[in-house]
Parts: structure tokens; sequence; C-alpha cells
């Protein structure tokens, strides 16, 4: 999801600068590169924060708690 939203912006600026502005649009490959890893970094930290009760439990009690 982030590198699709990424790369969707990018493309929507490309768009817009030579379809509204008529100028040519050319992207700083070391920014994207930086923010590609930060937004695959925020999306793993968030995701193992999320699912830290998960890793601590027995899978037997997590499904019975689902169960229920």
């Amino acid at each position: 999801p982030a590198l699709t939203g990424l790369t969707l912006s990018v493309g929507a600026s490309a768009l817009l600068g030579y379809f509204y502005f008529d100028i040519d649009f050319v992207p700083n490959f070391t920014i994207l590169a930086i923010e590609s890893l930060i937004l695959i970094a925020l999306v793993l930290i968030i995701g193992l924060l999320n699912t830290r009760g998960v890793h601590t439990r027995p899978p037997l009690e997590i499904l019975r708690d689902q169960a229920a």
C-alpha cells in the first residue's frame, strides 16, 4: 500500500505538470528512495505494535478468544 500511494502521487504530479502547467516533471529519485524506506519502516513498525499481543500468547488461547 505504501509504495502504491507513492507511485500514484508521483504519477499524478507528472500528469499535472505536463497537462496543466506545461512543464517537464523530473522526480528526485534520492528523495523517493528515502520516502519509500521510511514508509516501509512505518508500516512494519505499526504492524508489529498492533500484533504484539498475538506473539506473546499461545495460538490455542487466541483461537478460543476469537470463538467466544
